[in-house]
C-alpha cells in the first residue's frame, strides 16, 4: 500500500493548516540542500508556489512521470497539487509560497486563465519575449520589496503578484504549454463527481470523501467544480438534495418527515430549516404551492 502524501505549509515543517502569513520568499538551497537536493512528494493544502530556477536543473515529481527541467525556468505548483523534486546538486533559484486565495484575483481577470492555474506548469525563461521579461522583472521587484521595509510594501507586493500571475498565465496559455490533456482529465473528473454525488447523495458525505476518490485534494476539487459548474462541491450537493426533496414533495404522498429520513436527514426539524434556507419556504408550504399551481 502506498503511503499517504503528506500535506505541509512549507516542506518538512509539520505545522497544520493554521496560517499566519500569506507570502513567504526564500532561496532554493535553504530548504533543498539539507535534504540532499531531493524533496519527497507532498502537497500544500493552503498555498501555491512559484519556483524560479536560475542555475542547475532536475526533475519535477508529480502524479505522472517525472518531468525534466533546466535553468533558466519557472515552475508553478497550484494549491493541493502533489509534487516533489530531484534537483541537481548546487542548483540555485528562489521559491515564492503564497496563500491560495491570492490566486483568485488573477484567475478572475480572464476566464481563459482558470484552467492554467489548476495544474503544475513548467515554463522556460530563456526567451526574449515581452511576457517573459515582465515575469522576470516582477519576481525581482517582489524580492526587492521583501528585502526592505518601505511604506505600503505589502500592498505593492500584492499588486505585483497579481501582475506576475497574469503574465504567467499568458506565457503558459498562449506560449506552447499543453492544456489539452489536463482539461480532458479534469472533464473526466467532473463527470465522475456528478456520478459519485448521485450515488452517495443521501449519505451526506464530506467533500474530502469525493476528493479522495478522485485522487485530488478538496481544495483542488472545489476549484475544478467552480470552473466547470460555477459552484462549489457543497453547493452542487445542496442543489441535488433540494431537487430530490422537491420531487418527493410534489410527486409522492409521503409526509415531510418521511422524505427527510429518505434523503438521509436524521432530524426532520433540521431538514425543515435546511429546505427553508435553500428555497425560502418550508417543505409543507412548497408542497401546497406546487399542488395549488397544478390544480389551476
Amino acid at each position: 500500500m502506498n503511503a499517504p502524501v503528506p500535506t505541509y505549509q512549507l516542506y518538512g515543517e509539520d505545522r497544520r493548516e493554521e496560517v499566519d502569513f500569506w507570502l513567504h520568499f526564500e532561496e532554493l538551497p535553504v530548504r533543498s540542500r539539507p535534504y540532499r537536493w531531493e524533496i519527497g512528494r507532498h502537497r500544500h493544502g493552503n498555498f501555491f508556489q512559484i519556483f524560479t530556477i536560475s542555475k542547475g536543473g532536475g526533475e519535477l515529481l508529480g502524479e505522472a512521470a517525472p518531468q525534466h527541467f533546466q535553468a533558466p525556468c519557472l515552475i508553478f505548483i497550484p494549491t493541493g497539487a502533489v509534487h516533489g523534486f530531484r534537483f541537481e546538486h548546487e542548483s540555485d533559484g528562489t521559491v515564492l509560497t503564497v496563500r491560495g486565495d491570492r490566486l483568485d484575483e488573477a484567475a478572475r481577470a480572464d476566464r481563459r486563465f482558470a484552467p492554467f492555474f489548476l495544474e503544475p506548469r513548467l515554463l522556460a525563461l530563456d526567451g526574449n519575449d515581452e511576457q517573459t521579461g515582465h515575469l522576470r522583472r516582477g519576481l525581482e521587484r517582489i524580492r526587492h520589496e521583501l528585502s526592505g521595509n518601505e511604506a505600503g510594501r505589502m500592498t505593492l507586493i500584492a499588486a505585483l503578484l497579481t501582475e506576475i500571475m497574469i503574465h504567467l498565465a499568458r506565457v503558459g496559455a498562449w506560449g506552447g504549454s499543453e492544456p489539452g490533456w489536463a482539461e480532458s482529465r479534469d472533464a473526466a473528473r467532473m463527470q465522475s463527481l456528478e456520478e459519485l454525488t448521485d450515488v452517495h447523495l443521501r449519505e451526506h458525505r464530506p467533500i474530502a470523501f469525493y476528493a479522495e476518490r478522485l485522487g485530488i485534494s478538496p481544495t483542488h476539487l472545489n476549484r475544478l467544480c467552480r470552473l466547470h459548474f460555477g459552484e462549489s462541491v457543497q453547493a452542487l450537493i445542496d442543489r441535488k438534495l433540494v431537487a430530490a426533496a422537491k420531487r418527493e414533495l410534489v410527486f409522492s404522498r409521503f409526509p415531510a418527515q418521511s422524505i427527510a429520513f429518505s434523503l438521509g436527514f436524521s432530524d426532520p426539524a433540521y431538514f425543515n430549516r435546511y429546505f427553508r434556507k435553500k428555497t425560502g419556504m418550508t417543505p409543507g408550504r412548497y408542497r401546497g404551492a406546487q399542488r395549488g399551481r397544478s390544480a389551476v
